[in-house]
C-alpha cells in the first residue's frame, strides 16, 4: 500500500459511509475507496460494497478510453482500450446482472456490437461511439447504484 493512500486513509473522517462532499467523478475517489477499505479492514471491519464500486470504476477506466481514441483517429488504442475492458468485464458482470439484467444484456449485446465494429479495417467512428455511448449508460447506472448503496451503509 503506498504511503499516500496511508495518510489518506488515516485523515478520514470518524465515519463508515462516504461523506458527502466528494466529487465522485474525480479520480481522487477511487483512492478515496482504497484508503476507506484499508482503514476498516484494518479496524477489523470488511465493506465489501466500497470493493465493488471500486472494481466497476477500475474496469470502467478502459470503456472512458474508447471514444477519445476513435475521435482522435487512434483506432488501435480504441481497440486496446476495449479489449481490456471486455476481458475485465468477465469478472464483474455477475455484479451487474445481479443488479439489472436489463443492463446486463444490453452491455453484453452492444459489448459484441462494438466488438465486431471494431474488427473492420477502417470502423465506422460515429458507430463505435454511439455504441460505447449506449454501454457507458447502462453501466454508469450500476456504478451510480452500487455507490448509493455503498454510501447507506
Amino acid at each position: 500500500m503506498s504511503a499516500t493512500i496511508i495518510d489518506f486513509a488515516t485523515r478520514l473522517p470518524q465515519r463508515e459511509h462516504l461523506p458527502d462532499d466528494v466529487d465522485y467523478s474525480s479520480p481522487t475517489f477511487l483512492c478515496y475507496l482504497h484508503a476507506v477499505n484499508w482503514k476498516f479492514r484494518r479496524e477489523g471491519k470488511r465493506y465489501p460494497l466500497y470493493d465493488d464500486v471500486a472494481r466497476l470504476r477500475i474496469v470502467r477506466a478502459h470503456l472512458r478510453e474508447v471514444n477519445p481514441a476513435m475521435k482522435s483517429g487512434n483506432v488501435d488504442k480504441a481497440r486496446r482500450s476495449f479489449d481490456k475492458f471486455d476481458a475485465e468485464w468477465d469478472n464483474i458482470e455477475d455484479l451487474v446482472k445481479v443488479r439489472s439484467r436489463e443492463a446486463y444484456d444490453t452491455i453484453e449485446q452492444q459489448t459484441d456490437r462494438v466488438a465486431g465494429a471494431l474488427k473492420q479495417p477502417t470502423p465506422d467512428v460515429d458507430r463505435v461511439t454511439s455504441l460505447v455511448s449506449g454501454i457507458m449508460d447502462e453501466y454508469n447506472k450500476i456504478v451510480t447504484q452500487v455507490t448509493r448503496e455503498a454510501r447507506g451503509r
